[in-house]
């Protein structure tokens, strides 16, 4: 891609790649904002962890055995569903729901003015600065200012963001000024030799990343769609979907170099397809797997895990 960054198959995979941290965003949203009334349980901890760990040691055992992956002390610690505190999405995950009891203990004793007040400082911090400064960002922390946005707009509904036909116009114009501004970020990385093609969404916490996943949170929010149990299967997939096709180095190298060849289609006519058409495969084929497996192991687990919760509960009870 840098070969060329001016092509115009350069300048479609620099767009295409641009959106999972909004992404990443609007997933914590959609936890927060249901979370915030509602309490987590062992089952759908234990469930999430097995769920993790299961795909973790399906996968890494495959990739040994096809020479992936090198047995060793580091990779099997790896299988660990908590390995990575300071990037890896999943493992930050878990640690924030752990803390959601606590952050919801926060949220309900704040007034509306303190909790705006502690979303503004916190956005001041992570996103502005991060305009002007090297912001590190730790994922646990993100997620809880997320949930303090959500739990928000939940609590003391903004009329603005409750309206879908102007969130559904300000997400186009936020994505809109995040393709312009890739584009024009590639021709500045030209020139200064620095690769900065994601300066305004080069991670969650990143202005136009923070603006756009809001907006289409609150446009999809708004929208009236009737109960489905096909979509909420299909939701019920896509943590699935993450821990199989982005378990690990490994599954990325076979994924997208050895079987799908990206990197040999970088010049040809039919890239635009054959990724979208790759991208959709990925998602229809995982969310096959993950449901399958949903309702033969995960399910079964929290079934147990509950049984126990349910007779620990009792006896205590009973002792008292």
């Amino acid at each position: 891609m840098w070969s060329h960054p001016s092509s115009l198959n350069a300048i479609y995979l620099f767009i295409y790649g641009a959106w999972g941290k909004m992404a990443i965003n609007c997933f914590v949203f959609i936890t927060g904002y249901y979370m915030c009334t509602s309490h987590i349980s062992v089952q759908k901890f234990a469930r999430l962890f097995f769920q993790v760990l299961f795909y973790n040691v399906i996968i890494y055992c495959i990739f040994l055995c096809f020479g992936y992956e090198q047995l060793s002390w580091k990779g099997v610690l790896h299988l660990f569903p908590i390995n990575d505190v300071q990037s890896n999405f999943v493992s930050c995950y878990l640690l924030f729901y752990l803390c959601i009891p606590f952050i919801n203990i926060l949220i309900h004793n704040l007034n509306q003015k303190k909790h705006f007040a502690l979303i503004v400082i916190c956005l001041f911090i992570y996103t502005v600065l991060n305009l002007f400064f090297t912001v590190s960002l730790n994922y646990v922390s993100w997620f809880v200012i997320l949930y303090f946005i959500s739990s928000f707009i939940r609590l003391y509904p903004v009329k603005m963001l409750e309206q879908p036909r102007k969130m559904m116009w300000a997400s186009f114009v936020l994505l809109g000024l995040s393709v312009v501004s890739i584009i024009g970020c590639v021709y500045v990385s030209v020139i200064l030799d620095k690769r900065v093609q994601y300066y305004f969404l080069s991670d969650s916490n990143a202005l136009f990343a923070v603006l756009t996943s809001i907006a289409l949170f609150s446009f999809f929010k708004n929208v009236k769609i009737r109960q489905s149990k096909f979509i909420n299967a299909v939701a019920s997939t896509t943590f699935g979907i993450l821990m199989i096709h982005a378990n690990s180095d490994a599954m990325r190298q076979w994924l997208w170099q050895d079987f799908l060849c990206i990197p040999q289609m970088i010049d040809s006519s039919f890239l635009i397809p054959y990724t979208i058409l790759c991208v959709l495969s990925i998602f229809v084929v995982c969310s096959a797997i993950d449901f399958l497996f949903s309702r033969l192991i995960f399910c079964r687990i929290e079934r147990v895990i509950s049984k126990i919760d349910m007779t620990f509960v009792v006896n205590f009870k009973n002792n008292i």
